[in-house]
């Protein structure tokens, strides 16, 4: 496993939206945006099923494919990411890929529950503790 999620260069790419439709590509300013609006997304109706962490000139974007499935629909998102944001992110991935692997069970072995468990934990307790240290300073002011 790489090191970081942006160490990763997959085998060729993947293009952004839809051939035949300007309406399912989604650009969101930061992985909070994404997540307020995607991170629960039913993942039988949006199996994410690619993603791209890019470094350009230092900034970070982040690349997710889903495909609708019941109307074969793909989805396609940028997302402007942070290295803050790789926990969560990674965590996001874990349990998009336990989905993924259980559709080519039995190709693919799915991640160790134990392990996915503990990266969506580590993840849920960074971000409160963020969120509490941002709590703290709304609070100390007058």
């Amino acid at each position: 496993m790489s090191a970081h999620l942006w160490d990763h260069d997959h085998p060729y790419y993947w293009q952004e939206g839809c051939f035949y439709s300007d309406e399912c590509h989604h650009r969101h300013q930061s992985w909070q945006e994404f997540s307020a609006g995607w991170r629960d997304a039913d993942e039988d109706y949006n199996c994410v099923y690619r993603w791209d962490w890019n470094v350009c000139e230092g900034t970070h974007t982040l690349e997710i494919r889903m495909v609708a499935q019941r109307k074969a629909f793909p989805i396609s998102h940028t997302i402007a990411v942070t290295p803050e944001d790789e926990s969560a992110v990674r965590a996001y991935l874990t349990e998009k890929w336990a989905h993924v692997s259980r559709i080519w069970a039995p190709f693919a072995e799915p991640p160790d529950p134990a392990a996915a468990e503990a990266a969506v934990k580590a993840w849920r307790a960074a971000r409160i503790a963020k969120l509490r240290g941002e709590l703290a300073e709304l609070e100390a002011q007058p």
